[in-house]
């Protein structure tokens, strides 16, 4: 995640981006992705942060809800595609 942030963002504590890079970790594990260079893993990250900022605090939480938006944005993406 610090690739897409940068970390001495003193907004955040130490143990606020250890709970934000676990859920992105947990994600990009279960949908088989590089969290540091695979496809699309700064948008997984944004959406790490944007669930964090809205009061998720729970890391296997966050990383559901990123997952969920992805396999739907997969889906969004195979339906467009088929119908060309």
């Amino acid at each position: 995640m610090e690739r897409f942030i940068r970390r001495d963002d003193a907004q955040y504590s130490a143990e606020d981006w250890s709970c934000m890079e676990l859920a992105l970790r947990m994600a990009c594990q279960a949908l088989s992705r590089d969290p540091k260079n695979g496809e699309h893993s700064g948008r997984a990250a944004r959406m790490v942060l944007t669930l964090w900022e809205q009061g998720l605090r729970d890391a296997e939480e966050i990383a559901l809800r990123v997952v969920n938006r992805e396999l739907e944005l997969i889906e969004l993406a195979r339906a467009e595609y088929q119908r060309k």
